[in-house]
């Protein structure tokens, strides 16, 4: 009588063995048994038997005597609970050859052992075993187990709930069979296996090798690639999908998913490809470590609440033409983000040199630690908050700040640069805009801003922008060089320093140029300049300004007709501090057509006292006609000084010449060594 040794029986197992019904069955189609004789290898004993070692299950017989068989159970191979004979079940036990066998409605077992197997199952829940050889295996309908063993195993598992391991070798598994109701299990376990799921719940794993696993048009799926380098294919579906590459450099493509979800990358340099769909709910993408590149096509839709992440690596992520609201994070590593749609999207840097660029919509976009590049390409109105973080940044909008039409901007951006020595440019459009540069040498440019407030902390800033709005700007300590054009107000508080500020065109301007040598030029309209502490060159310009020196040994520039002397037009100097005791003398520098600039004792008058301002200008004119070149008049608690610095063949005072007012002083004050 053959023995069929059962090294891990256990008491259900024995029990469940029914010798009336149970069959076990032997390839060649004459040899069979109705009952066996079961040695047990246990301490586990069942409720029939009566002591250890030697059990026989009573009125066993075997026809057909073939020697040298056994069997072998133990724990299922994914897992499962120890293998139970079910009802009316035949177990088929392989010869060694290349086997072929089908069973019909009943729960059957088959094992192939050797050979090229060709094993199919039925209807029941039958347990497959391809073993050696190249097997093809197919569990048909109902819940099996199939299991390919050790070289490469086709296998299918029909219809049904199933579970399937191609263990060993390059193996082929699939449940296209199945329904939507159905859940399978497919592990390809070691080799480069082929993994194509169905259309119900499966979890889907690679395993070891480079395998390639499709995740049907189906349910809510688990797909893993395991280690290798994987492929795996998504199709549209509506269930929740989950998907990780596992280790090394896996590729992931998938179309909408319906369902949600997420897509995880696993270790390696993966790629993740999105060809396009709508994704109608929320799905995370996350590349984890390697150097991972995440791709979206145009077209591709996503659901509010999406979020895509590159993980530890140097990441590039590209998502294109999408009107949704969008987070990107880049997380560790050199990472490249670009987003090309309209919607209202986040993008953070994380750590490393970044490159953030981004198209429409109200974005958010923080560079992180590290020397950033940050790029706003809009073709829309937009409301912008970019932040450079620490480290050296480049911050740039191409297309303006805002741009709702080609002539006009709309929108409202906010940037900070954080620490660093960071670059900022804006282009034109915009309605207004906010940018905090930070600390270090930092460099703005913009043009054509409405309004726009700039913040500098401590560091060498180089700020310039132009446009016909309000130009708010406070560049904090350090030597800074501040220049704003354009037809607005603008206003500038400089810090300590020895600052450089040059204001064109503008209607009025304030400047409060801190403590420092400061070198302030205004605009050609109403300015108010304030020097600070320092040896100061104030020059300004056009219009008429209020000028305060501060401590400091100032000089104060003026051309011809720059402080018109016609009544109510002259510049006045808030501060001056002159004459031949005073120490620091300020300084009066005037420049024209013809003019000899430094006045002597004989072309400077100091000695006349005026009723008013009439008087004082009919008492320069006749001084300027006997060759006077500078005078200096007492107007009630003020000093008006004539320049003849538009000098004419006549020498007379026209509306060309200077008039400069030192508010409260008397003619002790000015002497003509403060002019030159």
């Amino acid at each position: 009588m053959a023995t069929y040794t059962f090294e891990t029986m256990t008491t259900a197992q024995a029990a469940s063995y029914n010798a009336s019904t149970d069959q076990i069955v032997f390839s060649n189609s004459t040899s069979h048994a109705s009952a066996v004789q079961v040695t047990f290898t246990t301490t586990s004993i069942p409720p029939s038997a009566t002591s250890t070692g030697s059990i026989s299950v009573s009125g066993a017989t075997i026809k057909d005597l073939v020697t040298g068989q056994s069997v072998t159970f133990g724990t299922g191979i994914l897992g499962e609970s120890d293998f139970i004979f079910p009802d009316s079940s035949k177990l088929l036990v392989g010869l060694g050859t290349a086997d072929t066998a089908t069973f019909g409605a009943t729960n059957d077992a088959m094992f192939g052992d050797l050979g090229d197997d060709v094993l199919t199952g039925g209807n029941g829940n039958d347990v497959l075993q391809g073993n050696t050889g190249n097997d093809i295996l197919t569990g048909g309908a109902g819940a099996d187990t199939v299991y390919g063993g050790g070289d490469n195993d086709t296998i299918d598992v029909g219809d049904g709930s199933n579970r399937a391991n191609g263990n060993k070798g390059d193996d082929i598994l699939y449940a296209t069979g199945a329904t939507a109701s159905d859940s399978n299990t497919l592990l390809g376990g070691q080799g480069n296996d082929i993994i194509t799921g169905g259309l119900g719940n499966d979890w889907l794993q690679g395993d070891l090798g480079n395998d390639s696993i499709v995740a049907s048009v189906g349910g809510d799926d688990t797909v893993s690639g395991g280690d290798g380098t994987d492929s795996i294919v998504l199709g549209t579906t509506a269930g929740n999908v989950n998907v990780d590459g596992g280790n090394d450099a896996d590729t992931i493509t998938t179309g909408a998913m319906t369902g949600g979800g997420t897509i995880h990358g696993g270790d390696g340099a993966d790629s993740i490809v999105i060809t396009g769909g709508a994704f109608t709910k929320a799905v995370s993408i996350n590349g984890n470590a390697g150097d991972d590149t995440i791709t979206a096509s145009a077209g591709t839709t996503f659901a509010k609440g999406a979020t895509v992440a590159g993980g530890a690596g140097n990441d590039s992520i590209v998502f294109a033409s999408n009107s949704q609201s969008l987070y990107f994070s880049g997380d560790l590593g050199n990472d490249t983000i670009t987003a090309t749609g309209t919607g209202n999207d986040t993008l953070l840097g994380g750590d490393g040199a970044d490159s953030l660029s981004t198209s429409g919509g109200d974005n958010s976009v923080d560079g992180g630690t590290g020397a950033d590049s940050i790029w706003i390409n809009a073709a829309g109105a937009s409301n912008n908050v970019l932040t450079g973080g620490d480290g050296n940044d480049l911050i740039v909008h191409n297309t303006g700040v805002s741009i709702s039409d080609t002539t006009a901007g709309s929108g409202n951006d906010t940037i900070s640069a954080g620490a660093g020595d960071d670059t900022v440019i804006l282009a034109a459009g915009g309605t207004k805009s906010t940018v905090d540069l930070g600390e270090g040498n930092n460099t703005f440019g913009g043009t054509g801003n409405s309004n726009l407030s700039i913040t500098a902390g401590a560091g060498n800033d180089v700020i310039s922008a132009t446009g016909n709005g309000e130009h708010t700007v406070s560049s904090g300590a350090g030597i800074d060089q501040i220049t704003l054009s354009g037809t607005g107000n603008d206003s500038i508080s400089a810090g300590d320093g020895a600052d450089t500020i040059v204001l064109t065109g503008g209607t009025t301007g304030y400047v409060d140029a801190g403590a420092g040598a400061d070198v302030v030029t205004g605009t050609a309209g109403n300015d108010t300049i304030l020097g600070g502490d320092g040896n100061d060159q104030i020059t300004g310009a056009g219009g008429t300004d209020v000028l305060t020196g501060g401590a400091g040994s100032d000089t104060f520039n003026f051309a011809d007709n720059e402080s018109n002397n016609v009544i109510g037009s002259q510049d006045r100097i808030m501060d001056w501090t002159g004459g031949t005791q005073a120490t620091p003398v300020d300084v009066l520098h005037f420049t024209g057509t013809g003019f000899t600039s430094t006045a002597t004792a004989l072309n400077f008058d100091a000695s006349f006292t005026a009723s008013d301002y009439a008087a004082a200008t009919t008492y320069a004119n006749g001084k300027f006609g006997q060759g006077v070149e500078f005078v200096a008049v007492q107007v009630g608690n003020d000093v008006v000084v004539f320049a003849d610095t538009h000098a004419t063949a006549t020498n007379a005072l026209d509306a060309s010449d200077d008039a400069v007012v030192l508010i409260g002083r008397s003619l002790a004050d000015i002497h003509y060594t403060n002019l030159v």
